[in-house]
């Protein structure tokens, strides 16, 4: 199962939700979180659907 947490920088901007998915990926992970907050997509995606530079993600507490 994923626990999705944004941070408060990002939650400046748009709402963040935490999201608990049974994903087997990353992209299934955000994916979640997009469908409840599509706006969500386009601070951390880029138009070609990669992170964006400044987004950081860290999984079991690993960079």
């Amino acid at each position: 199962m994923a626990h999705i947490v944004f941070t408060q920088q990002l939650r400046r901007f748009t709402e963040t939700p935490e999201v608990d998915a049974q994903v087997a990926t990353l992209r299934e992970a955000l994916q979640a979180a997009f469908d409840i907050n599509p706006r969500l997509q386009g601070y951390v995606l880029d138009e070609q659907g990669h992170l964006r530079a400044n987004v950081v993600v860290f999984i079991d507490g690993r960079r």
